[in-house]
């Protein structure tokens, strides 16, 4: 049994949708995801992944069995004995928080251990894109993937792929969750019914929040947390306007505030999931989690 790296989940700072469509987004890696080992059982199917006690293989006709045969293709590999990833994590799936992205990234993390492949991060990145395409209906952005595989601060698009962005100092972040569970598949679908049907409105808000990834990256750069809060407050604005936030995030986007933070937002495709918070410092942070039933602080780099 040997031991791989995880795969780790993101927040999205700025760019929520409007990456689907092409535009720039400011991603980063949490410090929270999964591990995993890997066993050559004597017998079973040649490719299989457990999570939580619930084990799938490649083509036993699951939507995951799917992704794991999408992963398996994508880095050209043929299996010529059983092979069993036991994945452990304690993720919350539905958070906006790119949970499907961080799995698929260390189950391709792991198949390049087991076959001594060297993979680069591009290489774990585009596997898990080809796993995670398959979970999200084929709508993925390629951005949780990509932020998954990477673990790092970043601008990301589909045409122009990951740059990576230096912050002059770790960010405190909090993130709330609100308890409502959504599927990103169905949220983004309605995006895209809302776009046929009112393509200049829609078009101008995904242009506009995509505008807004190279300033929040330099504020990042400069250490202006108060700017790149106030970027993350006009982010909520337009994802309010695009229909995707709820009255539930938007109360707890006032409560962050109220809390301290210097902005808030939801993060992942909306409709439920979380709220992500910029704060002034880790102590604030911390501070501020103790008023919320459910809620993270954490320091990113």
């Amino acid at each position: 049994m040997r031991h791989v790296p995880r795969g780790a989940c993101k927040a999205i700072l700025t760019g929520e949708h409007a990456v689907v469509y092409g535009h720039e987004a400011l991603v980063v890696t949490l410090p929270m995801g999964f591990a995993a080992t890997l066993d050559h059982p004597p017998e079973g199917p040649l490719f299989a992944v457990e999570v939580g006690g619930l084990r799938s293989a490649a083509g036993d006709g699951t939507l995951v069995g799917e992704a794991l045969g999408k992963i398996l293709e994508s880095l050209g590999i043929v299996r010529q004995r059983p092979l069993l990833v036991r994945v452990v994590g304690e993720v919350p799936p539905g958070r906006g928080l790119g949970s499907s992205a961080a799995l698929c990234a260390v189950v391709a993390d792991a198949l390049g251990v087991a076959h001594d492949l060297g993979l680069s991060a591009a290489d774990v990145a585009r596997a898990a894109r080809a796993g995670d395409d398959v979970l999200h209906g084929g709508r993925s952005s390629g951005v949780d993937a990509e932020a998954a595989a990477r673990r790092e601060l970043g601008i990301y698009s589909r045409e122009r792929g990951w740059h990576t962005v230096t912050a002059a100092r770790p960010l405190a972040l909090l993130i709330l969750d609100s308890g409502q569970g959504r599927a990103t598949a169905e949220v983004v679908a309605g995006v895209a019914e809302r776009r046929a049907a009112d393509p200049a409105t829609m078009d101008r808000l995904m242009a506009t929040m995509g505008e807004l990834a190279r300033p929040a990256a330099r504020a990042a750069e400069t250490g202006d947390l108060t700017g790149l809060g106030q970027i993350f407050d006009k982010n909520q604005r337009l994802l309010r306007e695009l229909g995707v936030s709820s009255p539930l995030l938007d109360e707890l986007c006032s409560q962050a505030r109220a809390a301290g933070a210097l902005g808030a937002k939801l993060t992942g495709a909306g409709g439920g999931g979380a709220v992500l918070a910029l704060m002034p410092s880790p102590e604030a942070a911390r501070e501020a989690r103790s008023r919320f039933a459910a809620a993270w602080d954490m320091l990113v780099p």
